[in-house]
């Protein structure tokens, strides 16, 4: 006997790379490059983004992420961040923050992030995604400058996120029922639902048979 269950996964993603036209630095190190950023959370290396100068200007950088992994058609049950950040200078970088984005669109709500210490944050209510839209997901890492200080030298760092995408999708799981010939062995569990393709094991010693819907 079949039926139709969710079938769920997941999948941890680092950034795969910068998008350029969703970004706005006045340079970024070439000792500290923005491909040490395509690292999880966990990293100690560090991308360097020098600050743009000027009263209220805002220095940002957008890394995108290789979702090709996921199944075209599932239902995105969640989706999680954690990111390493830290600024150079709370006196010369007035706000930060970081935000999960759609493009050019912020989804969920924007965390703090201006501290000269390396932190890890957590994204914990990044909005409601589709599949088609997680083609073009995206963290961005903010700094806004203040009305003073403005032309001192500023930088942003950036050492890495970890993406968890948590999706479901419809399949057919049957319904088997194993017993055993050996006399004393009793199939343990007897009844399982095996999602198509799958492998039961019903008897957990030497003896055991293996059924396959």
């Amino acid at each position: 006997m079949s039926k139709t269950i969710d079938i769920q996964d997941s999948k941890t993603i680092y950034p795969s790379g910068l998008d350029s036209s969703h970004s706005s630095y006045s340079s970024i190190s070439s000792s500290y490059p923005i491909t040490n950023a395509y690292d999880s959370a966990d990293s100690t290396n560090y991308a360097y983004i020098t600050c743009i100068t000027g009263s209220r200007a805002s220095t940002y950088v957008s890394l995108t992420f290789d979702v090709s992994d996921i199944p075209e058609g599932v239902n995105i049950d969640s989706v999680e961040c954690e990111v390493k950040l830290r600024v150079s200078s709370t006196n010369y970088i007035s706000t930060a923050v970081v935000q999960l984005y759609k493009g050019s669109t912020a989804k969920g709500s924007s965390v703090s992030a201006r501290t000269t210490t390396a932190t890890k944050y957590t994204i914990s209510s990044p909005g409601t995604w589709t599949r088609d839209e997680l083609d073009d997901i995206e963290i961005r890492y903010t700094g806004t400058r203040g009305t003073s200080n403005t032309s001192r030298a500023a930088y942003l760092y950036f050492y890495g996120a970890t993406l968890t995408i948590n999706y479901s999708q419809h399949g057919t799981a049957y319904t088997v029922t194993a017993t055993s010939t050996v006399s004393g062995v009793t199939p343990s569990p007897a009844t399982q639902d095996i999602i198509e393709g799958g492998e039961a094991v019903v008897i957990p010693n030497a003896e055991g048979n293996r059924t396959t819907p």
